[in-house]
């Protein structure tokens, strides 16, 4: 029992929610501290979305008064501009798919629930190493503290959002 509650402890220590929080994801709703986490989220992509709406005008518009001032051809601009709203348009894509999950996650409020063995995976890449914590073919992504919390083949609950997948809680089950 004494090794249980100190995997739980460390696992809320990695994954900052206490008691109550998984009281309330047991229920399968979110708590106020995770609402607000997601609220705080859904801005960061907002924030993102609003950048490039306001760049993409900015980048347009240097791009011509380059072009006047190099006395560019007309052709070489327009594959230019075609280049930055090409660009543009996948990375807005990309942020407005994230809030638009968030968003959704927050208007819901609910929690889902996995129960299962943990296996826990370590992804070397060129920017760093990723890791993913995988319950019954689900692959939740989560930082390095997150994952040394976890004890490999061990059976856990893990409580997360139903469309950014987003890991609030978990316990030993």
């Amino acid at each position: 029992m004494r090794i249980e509650v100190d995997a739980n402890v460390a696992l809320m220590k990695a994954m900052d929610f206490d008691s109550s929080d998984l009281d309330v994801n047991r229920q399968g709703l979110m708590s106020e501290n995770q609402r607000d986490f997601l609220s705080r989220k859904r801005g960061y992509w907002r924030l993102w979305d609003v950048i490039i709406l306001v760049a993409v005008p900015l980048l347009i518009g240097l791009t011509i008064v380059d072009a006047i001032h190099r006395h560019d051809t007309i052709a070489s601009r327009i594959g230019m501009i075609a280049l930055i709203l090409i660009l543009a348009g996948f990375l807005y894509a990309y942020t407005h798919s994230k809030w638009k999950r968030v968003h959704s996650d927050i208007l819901e409020g609910r929690i889902l629930s996995v129960a299962g063995t943990v296996k826990l995976k370590k992804h070397r890449e060129n920017y760093g190493t990723r890791y993913e914590v995988v319950v019954e073919k689900m692959k939740f992504p989560v930082m390095r503290r997150v994952a040394e919390a976890f004890r490999e083949e061990e059976k856990y609950c893990i409580y997360y959002t139903p469309h950014s997948k987003i890991v609030f809680s978990a316990e030993l089950c």
